[in-house]
């Protein structure tokens, strides 16, 4: 037994320094694989994420730009060109500051990369629009009663159309409660005199000119004009509409126009200016709008590829950031320049 208890105490005495350092060593390395799993899931969670948070602004700001595409160009029952000669405008002063035209579907700035494009849209609201029940006159002058009560504002720029008339003017009576069924037209609030009749305009003013051929299928709607740019918020860049931050995660912005040089409503040619296909202005058919987007982190992805941009209109770009971008391309027709 005493040689037994001796070699059992024997067998006990412990770990050598070589067990010791080789179990230091196995341990370490178990640990740096579990770290290497832990980041190499972190930074695919982070790419994932700012990818997921890319594509939906990317998402967001086209649905934006499709639905006002969609409906450039469109008055009432017919477009401007139809209307020729029976036009009235009495607005003192053009609607934007920067032409007078108030019917042209789209004006665009067209710049060098990488300096962004900007293009302002205009149509009219078809949504809650005034439909004619009467034409009535007092004092003030000659103002439309609707149908029912509408939503528009005091200084509101709208359009009048029946299929053979239109008419350009500001709102001047007020709605605070959107109860109202009148919609007035007084020389005030931009405008220049109170007739809207045929050809009434600020240069040759009628004050008192009658409704010349307005019908009772008469509607008024809201003439919405938006302009697309590209700014910065918070130092983020950002898609702009107007005055409003549209959407985050838009760092530039590209428009080729397209052309149909052939007569068959399908554009066969895209370019800045439609000159450069063979056409003009009124050969204009749709837009293809290229949005490069960004994340609003940096520090995702390792090395910028030399040629993430190859091929897109955004060729050469070489931002010096980590942060991950993607070009998204849509092209939009205009429907109203078809019918």
């Amino acid at each position: 037994m005493p040689m037994m208890n001796g070699r059992i105490k024997k067998y006990q005495q412990g770990l050598s320094l070589i067990e010791l350092m080789i179990s230091l060593v196995i341990g370490l390395l178990l640990t740096a694989a579990v770290l290497q799993t832990f980041i190499s899931s972190r930074i695919t969670y982070s790419v994932q994420t700012e990818l997921a948070k890319l594509q939906e602004n990317a998402r967001f700001a086209m649905t934006y730009l499709r639905k006002d595409f969609r409906a450039a160009g469109y008055i009432g029952c017919k477009p401007y060109a139809y209307y020729e000669g029976n036009v009235a405008s009495v607005l003192g002063s053009d609607l934007d500051g920067v032409s007078n035209d108030w019917f042209t579907p789209y004006i665009m700035t067209d710049n060098t990369f990488p300096t962004s494009d900007s293009i302002r849209v205009r149509y009219t609201q078809s949504a809650n629009s005034c439909r004619m029940k009467d034409l009535l006159s007092d004092s003030d002058g000659y103002y439309f009663e609707c149908k029912a009560p509408h939503v528009f504002q005091q200084g509101d720029t709208l359009v009048a159309v029946d299929c053979k008339h239109l008419a350009v003017f500001n709102m001047t009576n007020e709605n605070p409660k959107f109860d109202q069924t009148v919609v007035r037209h007084a020389a005030s609030n931009g405008n220049c005199v109170t007739g809207l009749g045929k050809n009434s305009t600020c240069d040759t003013p009628a004050l008192s000119e009658a409704y010349s051929g307005w019908a009772e299928e008469t509607v008024v709607q809201r003439l919405s004009s938006y302009h697309y740019t590209i700014g910065t918020s918070f130092g983020q860049p950002v898609l702009k509409r107007g005055s409003l931050d549209l959407i985050e995660g838009v760092e530039n912005m590209q428009i080729d126009l397209g052309i149909d040089t052939d007569d068959d409503n399908n554009a066969n040619c895209f370019a800045a200016d439609p000159t450069d296909c063979g056409g003009t202005a009124d050969d204009v058919v749709s837009v293809r709008i290229s949005l490069l987007m960004v994340s609003l982190e940096d520090n995702i992805i390792d090395a910028r590829p030399s040629n993430e941009f190859s091929g897109t209109a955004f060729a050469g770009y070489t931002p010096s950031d980590r942060k991950l971008r993607k070009v998204v391309v849509s092209t939009i027709t205009l429907r109203n320049r078809l019918i």
